[in-house]
This record gives structure tokens, sequence and C-alpha cells, in this order.
């Protein structure tokens, strides 16, 4: 078995609450090309919580170069951090950049991500191989049992905590453990498992070496005097354990119950559809669905079997909340903000609207590709000798393609993507030295789009995006000052025709007030347009001179993103508006 090496602590420290803890990550790159920019460390260690408040101050919060692990030898790399107690999400980067960060199995990524998870309580360390569970070469299983229906103190009220209080409940308040012929145990030594988000369901992580099969059973206690296991069932020899085969190692298997070989609750049926008529995307290498719902991973592809673009698929998932998205082929995720959100009840099977790709909706009207023009003031910002202004969203894959802006006369940057073809998109200005995100040359905007003037979404704990709706076959301008909603023309009229241009309140929740001028008598339009191209309302104002303002009732709109597209005749102007 491979030897991971750790880091030997210079001297022990006393753990109290809230107080700092010495923390060790190694990982084992000897089957790796070492990139020549080193072997970093990203996570959320400065805010673990994504709530804004910082607990380790000394730590960047997901950045792909700025925790450089140290050359051990023997292909190992290390760094010791200074942690307060919590529970921390990560992954290791062979580089200094996302391109190079690794692929966490699905058997060791905290639920509902893509990243290692490691609680941190005392001084501890984290050993694995890169882009594994346990050592390179090692076999890794995932235990997991359902403790739900356990009913110890015999009051009717099954899986109930522990309570030191009342000394009553039905778990054991040391938790449960887990205790087998493999490597770690012998049947003498007691694994304990972790129910970190008191779902009930009970895991453990083990590297078993090279093994070819092992028989174990979980004890509602920490050794075999509390109660145990004896299982009869298909999952187990007969002998009252349960068993794993070497095919079923580093795979995810069905969740037991405790002291069962089945579900504790019967599973639903659930189905999943997307449209993908909308989307400009090349989807020959299929549609998956990927979230909690298929463990992430490399989700579970979909079918389009009468070829009307609309790719389906039906999965079992037990009661519980799940969040997913949609996917094109390996890496064309959906721009959705956010994850999507589902909520399974036992014994309700669900068939889900279908939704056009990117949207909460179903799809509208499809534009053909035109120009689409980014225009971005710096504003207050200085650009440091040598950097540009680069624009990024789901169109460029995000930082790693971010295109390169010029510089106007006027200061003013621009790009043009020519025959921009998605109805949609979501995006960020940046400024930068390249499009490598470096710690030291990256400066990317980081405002609330969505509440300080509604010209982006709600990205939840993390900074808002910009986003845009395309509402016809036009070429369209999208023109701003870095870190705000408003123009990045100073004092300069929207048009010759429509100027000052205001739409109040954003967000809007029943009636949203559209006020600008017409300059000319000419007869105006004003729609109201969702995220896929619908125009929910449409209001001919006649022939209109001078200033006007005009009420558009957002009442009864499903919550996102709006264009309103004000025209005269010769002109358009396009503003997003965000309706809660």
């Amino acid at each position: 078995m491979k030897k991971i090496y750790a880091f030997l602590f210079a001297s022990a420290m006393a753990f109290a609450a809230n107080a700092q803890v010495l923390v060790a990550f190694t990982v084992d790159m000897s089957d790796q090309t070492v990139s020549p920019n080193g072997v970093h460390l990203a996570g959320n260690f400065n805010d673990p919580n994504y709530d804004g408040s910082v607990i380790n101050s000394d730590y960047a919060q997901w950045s792909p170069n700025s925790i450089a692990l140290q050359d051990l030898g023997n292909g190992i790399y290390g760094v010791e951090l200074n942690l307060l107690p919590a529970q921390y999400q990560f992954k290791f980067i062979n580089g200094n950049d996302w391109p190079g960060e690794e692929q966490v199995p699905d058997l060791c990524r905290e639920n509902g991500t893509t990243n290692r998870y490691f609680w941190v309580s005392e001084e501890s360390s984290y050993d694995v191989c890169f882009g594994g569970c346990v050592a390179c070469g090692d076999k890794a299983v995932l235990l997991q049992v359902d403790m739900s229906l356990v009913d110890l103190d015999g009051d009717g009220i099954t899986g109930e905590a522990y309570d030191p209080n009342t000394e009553t409940g039905d778990i054991h308040p040391d938790g449960v453990h887990v205790a087998g012929d493999f490597p770690g145990s012998g049947w003498t030594s007691f694994v304990p498992l972790q129910d970190n988000d008191g779902n009930g369901i009970w895991t453990v992580v083990l590297n078993v070496g090279d093994i070819t099969g092992m028989e174990y059973k979980f004890i509602n206690g920490p050794d075999f005097n509390f109660p145990n296991e004896n299982i009869s069932g298909a999952c187990g020899p007969g002998n009252g354990n349960r068993s794993l085969s070497t095919s079923e190692m580093n795979t995810i298997q069905q969740i037991y119950c405790y002291n069962a070989c089945d579900f504790c609750v019967q599973p639903s049926q659930i189905t999943f559809n997307v449209d993908m008529n909308n989307s400009c995307a090349d989807v020959s290498e299929g549609i998956n669905l990927m979230g909690t719902v298929t463990n992430w991973g490399a989700g579970e592809p979909m079918s389009d079997d009468d070829g009307d673009g609309i790719y389906t698929l039906t999965l079992p998932l037990q009661p519980g909340n799940y969040a997913y998205k949609f996917r094109i082929g390996g890496g064309g995720w959906e721009g959705f903000p956010g994850d999507r959100s589902l909520t399974v009840e036992a014994g309700a099977d669900q068939t889900l609207p279908n939704v056009c790709f990117g949207s909460a909706d179903p799809c509208g009207a499809f534009y053909a590709p035109a120009d689409v023009t980014f225009r971005v003031n710096p504003g207050d910002n200085v650009v440091p000798q040598g950097h540009i202004l680069w624009v990024m969203g789901d169109f460029t894959g995000w930082q790693g393609g971010a295109l390169e802006m010029t510089e106007g006369p006027d200061g003013v940057w621009e790009k043009t993507i020519t025959e921009f073809c998605p109805q949609q998109g979501f995006y960020k200005f940046v400024i930068g030295l390249d499009n490598l995100n470096t710690a030291t040359d990256w400066l990317e905007e980081t405002a609330d789009f969505s509440s300080i003037g509604g010209c982006g979404v709600d990205n939840g704990t993390f900074s808002d995006n910009r986003n845009f709706v395309r509402t016809s076959d036009e070429a369209i301008e999208l023109c701003y000052t870095f870190d705000e909603c408003s123009s990045c023309l100073i004092n300069v009229e929207e048009n010759e025709a429509v100027s000052n241009l205001s739409i109040f309140p954003v967000p809007a929740n029943d009636v949203v007030n559209v006020r600008f001028n017409n300059l000319n008598a000419q007869t105006v339009v004003i729609n109201l347009v969702n995220n896929v191209g619908q125009v929910v309302r449409n209001i001919n104002l006649g022939t209109v001179t001078g200033v006007s303002n005009v009420e558009l009732d957002v009442n009864n709109l499903t919550a996102g993103v709006y264009a309103v597209q004000i025209s005269n005749g010769n002109t358009s102007v396009v503003r997003q508006i965000v309706v809660q």
C-alpha cells in the first residue's frame, strides 16, 4: 500500500472553542505531471458558511493560486493551515488556475458540490492522492447507513438524536460506528461515521487497500456492547454481516436502512425534462442531468427518443430536497443562476414541466444570431499599466475564455461578438493583465447587480452576474460602468430619439414605472420580454412627444430577469429589470 506522508507537528495544541487549530493538507502527485507553477490548494477557508463572515482572514476564498503547497519529496506536496473549527470545502490544483483543478470522485465529495470536504475540530491531517479519495493505488469504499427508522428508546418516534439532558434518543451519544474484516478494523477497531448535515444518513470513506472483498456491519454505538446489525437479506453472506465485492468498491452503493437490505422509504419516480430547441450549442455529445440527484459527478445522460428537442430522464429518488442543473456533454453548463431545486415527498411521483435550457420557463421565440457589443467604462477604477478590460461569461467558459476588450478614445472599452447565437447571457467585466485569474492582476466585478439597478441576477451567497436577454434578431449594445448598473456613457443621451430613460423600482414586485423623453412625434411601443423571448406585456402608446411615464403591471409574473424594450420606429432601447 502506498504511504501518504503527513507533516510532523512542531508542538501539541490544546483545543478550545473558537481557537484556531493546525491542519496539515498533503496530496500525492506521483501519478501526475506537476505543473511548473506548482501545486495549490483552493477552498472556502476565508468564509466557510458563505455568509460574508470572515473567520480565517489569512486565506483567500476559492483562490486557485494563493495557497501554495511545498514539495516534500517522493511526489508528496503539503501545506499547514491554521483554521477555526468549521466544515470546509476545497480542491487541489495542479498549477495555479482552475483548468488544473482535480476532478474529485463522487465518493468523497461534499453533498451537492464537486468539492472535497473536511470537518476541522482539532489538530488533524488530510492526506489523499490527487483526484482520489484515498492513497494512490488503493481502493476507496463509501459506507452509508440510514438511521431514520431506529427507535432505540421505544417512544414511537424514530431517528431521534441523543439528548444529554434527558438521556433519551435513538442514536448513541458517541454516534454510529462500523467494524469488519477490512484494514483498520479487523473486527476489533470501530470506525466512526458522521452525520454532519443531520439528515439521518451516516457516512464514512474507508481506505481498504487492495482487498478483493469485505464483510462489515454497523453498530449504534462505539463497540459490540451496543446494538448492532444482524443482516439476513441479500446484501450479506447470510451470517448476519453485510458484504461488498471488488466491483462495488470505488462506487456509490444504495443507502441501506439500518439492519435491512432495502431503503427505509421507497423512492419516488421523478421525471426531468429540458427543452434544447433554443440552444445554440452542439448537443451531439448529449445532455446530462447533474446535481445532488445524481451525486454530481458525470451526471446521468438524458434521452430524446422522438427527436423533438426535449430531453428526458426518470430517476428514483428518496424523500428530501435536491439541487440540479442541466449540462451539454462534458462541460456546457446552463447559465441558470444558482441551482434548480426540487422537493421529493414519500410516495409522490412527479413529472417536472418542460423548461428551456438555462431558464425556469418554457422556450419562447428563437431569434437568429446577431452582433452583441459589450462596452464598459472603468469609472473610478484605475487600469494599471499593461492591464486591460476583459468580458467573461457563460458564453466564454468564464475566466479561461475571457475576451480581450479594446479601449476607445472616450476611455470606454469595447468588444463585439459577431453572430452571437444564445438567447441570453450571464457575464461580468474584469480588469486584468491576462485571463489567468491570478490574485495580483485580476479585479473582477463584485456588485450585487440585481439590487443596485436590476442589470443582473441574484447569485445567492456569491456576487451577482450581469444578465442580458435578446428580444429580436437585431444587434444589441450593452453599455455599463464597471461595478455599476449605470450607463458607460457619462452625460450622454441614450440615443437621438429616446432620452432620460429611467426604470423604477428595481427590483419590482407589482408595478414598474418606465419614464422617458421622446424627442420627436413618433409611435412608441413598450414590450416586456421574459428570459426566453416571450413578450409578456405589450403597450402601444400611439404617437408620443415629450416626457412620458408608463406603468407596467408585473404582478403575478414569475420571479426573474425581464427585458424592457422601448421602440419608436427608428430606434430601440433595451434595459433589464428584476421581478421578485
